[in-house]
């Protein structure tokens, strides 16, 4: 069975559209989007203070996750270097040891 790896690249979410066109180019076509805040740099200690730090300062973001095969994890990263390359973006590629369904 062929290794499977978790790729997230993670973005503002002005730049979704960019990199859905990125997977779509790579044949990914299952892959979720999430909408949350995050902040670059927190030097707040206090978990509720920070969890308000970011409430109120932090930029709107955008998670984009998919599972895929090693080879098209590192065509997805080869497509954001070049389609991206004046854009702030992270990329994270996790590998996937098990996935387990249960159902009720």
């Amino acid at each position: 069975m062929e290794k499977k790896f978790l790729v997230k690249v993670i973005s503002n979410k002005e730049n979704v559209g960019k990199i859905i066109n990125i997977l779509t180019l790579c044949n990914i076509t299952g892959f979720y989007v999430k909408y949350c805040k995050g902040i670059k740099e927190l030097k707040e200690e206090d978990y509720l203070k920070a969890y308000q730090v970011i409430k109120e300062e932090g930029e709107e973001i955008a998670i984009v996750g998919t599972v895929v095969s090693k080879k098209t994890a590192e065509k997805i990263e080869k497509n954001l270097k070049e389609k991206l390359k004046n854009e702030d973006w992270k990329l994270l590629i996790v590998p996937v040891l098990k996935v387990k369904v249960h159902r009720v």
